[in-house]
């Protein structure tokens, strides 16, 4: 249910201004006639550009200490020793609420939440936020405009003062200072600096600073940098008085910038060609004003580009965000909602047997920009990175709030801009103007359209292209949990689901007219370029009783798009493959196509589709197709719905329930609307054949046992089994039809820890219980189905009979349910901690993630 492509600029007779900025599209040459030889392997020019941040452990580094000034407390701490003034009468306790005036200022006036990273320590112990006046709270603080809100039964400021404490500022002072960053001056310098959505990577230089190198310098050198200062968090505090940067090579000064503590980026270019073709010391110089106090100059990913004869390569990944398979003219649909890209379309390799491993944005992207399933990928080297490493300059442009540098998304990118749904004309201006910087260089382009995620209001006339009429109970704005619980309450009725699929199509149209009429212009650039077009997951429109995504693991949200356009385009005999692909093959295929040597690339999940459309490999087509279909594709990771588990293997899919055990099997060629659930009529042979493709494809334990229900008792106990098991204490959070956002900040009142812990004899055939503090909760047993399990508790042993499914002992209480089970290593914990520090849960993207129903 997933794929789009481009087209050649179609009048669109809506009165918009498509975003590409041409006012005529150039016209796409027709298909090639036979499938022709890749040709990109042989183009670009790897030894440019010269990266400086990848030569830093050969350069000499000048670092100041500390730019922090002399009479600066710890950072981020701020003491309320000030004036404090009662409000109001006391409270139910007696408490009055004390305001002292704020001695930054925050971003934000009013704050349903304590913002992130602050706090108010009161005799060193933390305070906790509450929304004020309270006639009812025993203590808390709260923020109004500038002024800081405390219950108090005196005057806060009589004894030992307050403490405001900032935690973000604290961590970038501890960062951006050398003596408290705990680095090597290289790792110190590499750094990363975000202004109004825009990311570089690049390189930190305190002044007074100085980072030298010694090149050689190609033909026609020409060094392209961009400048600005590291703000502090604090939107009103003490600053820089502004930084000098100097380019210098040998004795004399190329280029100098004055630069002001409010400066965001300023792009440079700085003519080299005097000393083209010779071995030269280029430095870069922070140079301080009246004092160095808070002079941190960042220098954005310098680059030395210089002359040279050969094709530039380009490779473009487009990503769809929400678009559903089968909403793809392209696909079969009958509505055109895609014939924007017909002319895209008929130089692609369609593969119409394309899977995502997760019904969501966030792992699904990471598989596309790293090549492997989404929880290694968190860590894993990206593809950037590996580009970048052979002369790709990169870039990243992208309208969804999960897919930003918190998470890591742009490790490897030089450039990363992200607005959060906007819309597709604006997006791909920008990855125009990026292109057109940069078309005669070998670059990688990672491009994220939003138009069909919710909510559905394309521009213009789109908006109502296919609209019937009028809905009854439904409003486009509704974020899922309020159209679900209409859904509860039998109130959406057919008009309301025609609606929203309606409005939905119009933004499909709107997104691929402007996407077509860009990739034609794309292929008008010089130079071999790559096009992989792919949908992260689709939209549920009540197939299945829901609505919207991320809460099943069904057709309509996980068949996903995939379309590959090689750079002379698809001229095989028919375009269309319905070999099983996935998301995680894009990765393998991009580098194969290159033919990056292997020593440099990083381990994948996928597999290179690339023989399938290069005529000088067709030899390896047959191997591969085995290769392909006898593969079994994992999927999960769901976040709004009880976790479960599926893979996709012998043209059936099979899912599992972690916390339950109720599982489905569909019939995928015969039954592709998944209306009929075959798992009752599977034999044990057969069920026994699921469960091995289950754990084929994700690693972890699958087959028949037990869920081990812990009813009552806190003592340790122990089991003995006839046959060596797998066991492992299931996640409470599993089982939550609505679990926390642990990586948005939201908390799980119980861990597995809290269930119980487990510890193992070497043979898996003994099993003790540490049960926990939560009283309560699962333990999925793998066992053979002969197994005999005996309990131990305080020296008596209890076999559990073959029907039997209580045991009850004083001081225990066991439920044994038998039934199918998956011991899942992967959990939405796994993710928290493995996220980036270089930034935090920023007020409006908590906004964005709180309108569409992602956190409370």
């Amino acid at each position: 249910m997933h794929r789009l492509t481009a087209i050649l600029g179609l009048g669109f007779g809506v009165g918009l201004f498509v975003g590409c900025g041409s006012q005529e599209t150039p016209e796409l040459s027709p298909p090639p006639n036979e499938l022709a030889a890749l040709q990109i392997a042989t183009q670009g020019d790897q030894r440019l550009p010269i990266r400086l941040s990848a030569r830093l452990e050969e350069a000499q580094i000048d670092l100041p200490a500390s730019n922090l000034p002399a009479d600066t407390p710890l950072p981020g701490q701020f003491p309320l020793s000030g004036s404090w003034s009662a409000m109001g009468a006391e409270n139910n306790h007696g408490l009055r609420v004390w305001t002292h005036k704020l001695p930054v200022r925050l971003k934000a006036k009013q704050h349903a939440r304590a913002p992130e990273g602050v706090r108010i320590l009161v005799n060193n112990q933390a305070v906790a936020f509450a929304n004020l006046p309270s006639s009812t709270r025993r203590a808390g603080w709260d923020i109004n405009d500038d002024q800081i809100l405390l219950l108090s039964k005196e005057n806060p400021g009589r004894s030992t003062p307050p403490v405001l404490v900032m935690e973000a500022e604290r961590a970038l002072q501890e960062r951006v200072n050398f003596s408290s960053s705990g680095l090597s001056g290289p790792d110190f310098v590499r750094h990363e600096l975000t202004f109004d959505g825009v990311t570089r990577t690049g390189l930190l230089l305190p002044a007074p600073g100085a980072l030298t190198w010694t090149l050689d310098l190609p033909e026609e050198a020409l060094l392209e940098l961009h400048t600005a200062m590291i703000p502090r968090v604090l939107s009103e505090a003490r600053k820089s008085d502004g930084v000098h940067f100097a380019v210098r090579v040998g004795d004399a000064e190329l280029f100098k910038v004055s630069l002001d503590a409010n400066d965001e980026f300023k792009s440079h270019q700085i003519d080299l060609s005097e000393y083209s073709g010779q071995t030269v010391q280029l430095q870069f110089q922070s140079l301080s004003e009246e004092n160095s106090d808070f002079d941190h100059l960042f220098v954005g990913e310098p680059l030395v580009w210089g002359k040279t004869e050969a094709e530039p390569r380009r490779v473009i990944i487009v990503g769809l965000d929400t678009l559903r398979y089968d909403s793809v003219t392209q696909h079969g649909y009958e509505r055109d909602t895609t014939q924007g890209l017909q002319a895209i379309a008929d130089r692609s390799l369609i593969f119409d047997n394309a899977y995502t491993p997760a019904p969501r944005t966030r792992p699904s992207f990471r598989t596309v920009l790293t090549g492997r399933l989404p929880y290694p990928a968190v860590t894993a080297t990206g593809i950037a990175e590996v580009l970048r490493n052979v002369g790709f300059t990169t870039a990243g442009i992208t309208a969804n709030v999960h897919l930003v540098p918190r998470f890591g998304f742009n490790r490897g990118f030089d450039f990363w801009q992200f607005e959060n749904s906007v819309d597709a004309d604006i997006e791909l201006k920008r990855a125009k103007t990026w292109l057109s910087e940069n078309q005669d260089r070998d670059s990688f382009l990672f491009l994220h359209l939003m138009d069909p995620h919710n909510f559905y209001r394309a521009p213009g006339s789109y908006k109502n292209r296919y609209v019937r009429g009028e809905p009854d109970n439904l409003e486009i704005t509704m974020n899922r949990w309020k159209v679900n619980s209409l859904q509860r309450a039998g109130k959406v009725t057919q008009a309301d689901k025609d609606f929203f699929l309606d409005r939905y199509d119009g933004e499909v149209a709107y997104m691929a007219d402007q996407l077509g009429e860009f990739l034609s212009w794309v292929y008008s650039l010089p130079g071999d370029t790559l096009v992989v077009l792919q949908s992260d997951h689709g939209e549920e429109f009540w197939e299945h009783g829901g609505y919207e995504h991320n809460h099943t693991l069904y057709q309509e949200v996980v068949h996903g798009l995939l379309w590959v356009i090689p750079p002379a385009g698809y001229g095989g005999p028919n375009n269309h493959s319905t070999v099983p692909t996935g998301l995680v093959d894009i990765v393998p295929t991009i580098l194969d196509a290159l033919d990056v040597p292997e020593a440099i690339r990083p381990a994948t999940d996928g597999i290179s589709l690339a023989p399938l459309f290069d005529a000088g490999r067709s030899d390896e087509v047959a191997e591969l197709t085995s290769r392909l279909e006898a593969r079994r594709i994992p999927i999960g990771h769901l976040m709004y719905d009880k976790e479960r588990w599926a893979v996709v293997a012998d043209d059936h899919k099979y899912i599992i329930q972690t916390y339950s055990g109720k599982h489905e099997l569909y019939d995928l060629a015969s039954d592709p609307s998944e209306s009929k659930n075959l798992i009752q009529a599977q034999s044990p042979a057969e069920l026994a054949h699921w469960h091995q493709a289950l754990e084929e494809a994700t690693g972890w334990p699958t087959g028949t046992g037990w869920r081990m229900h812990l009813l009552s008792g806190t003592e340790a106990f122990e089991l003995e089994f006839s046959n060596p098991i797998e066991a492992r204490t299931l996640d409470p959070e599993s089982g939550k039809s609505r679990r926390a956002n642990l990586m948005w900040g939201e908390t799980a009142p119980v861990s597995p820890d809290d269930v119980a812990i487990l510890h193992f004899n070497e043979e898996k055939t003994r099993m003790h219980v540490q049960p926990g503090t939560a009283n309560k909760g699962r333990i999925g047993i793998v066992a053979p189905p002969d197994t005999e399990v005996t309990v131990i508790f305080k020296g008596q042993k209890t076999v559990l009979g073959a029907n039997q499914q209580r045991v009850i002992l004083e001081g225990l209480a066991l439920k044994f349910v038998p039934g199918s089970v998956i011991l899942p290593l992967d959990s939405i914990r796994n993710y928290v901690g493995t996220t980036e520090s270089s930034g935090d849960a920023r007020t409006e993207d908590l906004s964005a993630l709180q309108a569409l129903g992602y956190v409370q």
